[in-house]
């Protein structure tokens, strides 16, 4: 019988939406947390969380990138002085990977 290979990206899809969560590629949709605040002061910038009362220190390229997640897609959002990408999924990863850190936080949240 058939075994679905466990790198297949169907297959790692599947299992995200099985836990809740869907993967951050050039498609995902998402959007900054509600409650959650842009705060900078004395040259430090940071994401406050105001349910949890966490506080997250950031770069200002990092807080850039987070104020831009409005429900477009991925692929459509260029933070400032990011290249136009066009490898695999069209984002940087870099920045796929701070946006799965931002998820991991609960900074921010998928949409449809």
């Amino acid at each position: 019988m058939n075994q679905p290979d466990r790198d297949d990206s169907v297959h790692e899809f599947a299992r995200h939406l099985v836990h809740g969560r869907r993967p951050v590629c050039g498609h995902a949709r998402v959007r900054a947390t509600g409650g959650v605040e842009l705060h900078e002061h004395d040259g430090q910038t940071e994401l406050f969380d105001t349910s949890t009362g966490a506080g997250h220190r950031v770069s200002r390229a990092a807080a850039a990138l987070w104020a831009e997640l409005d429900g477009r897609a991925l692929r459509e959002i260029r933070p400032a002085g990011e290249p136009d990408t066009t490898g695999g999924c069209g984002v940087a990863i870099d920045v796929i990977e701070l946006v799965r850190r931002f998820k991991a936080l609960g900074l921010v949240e998928d949409l449809p």
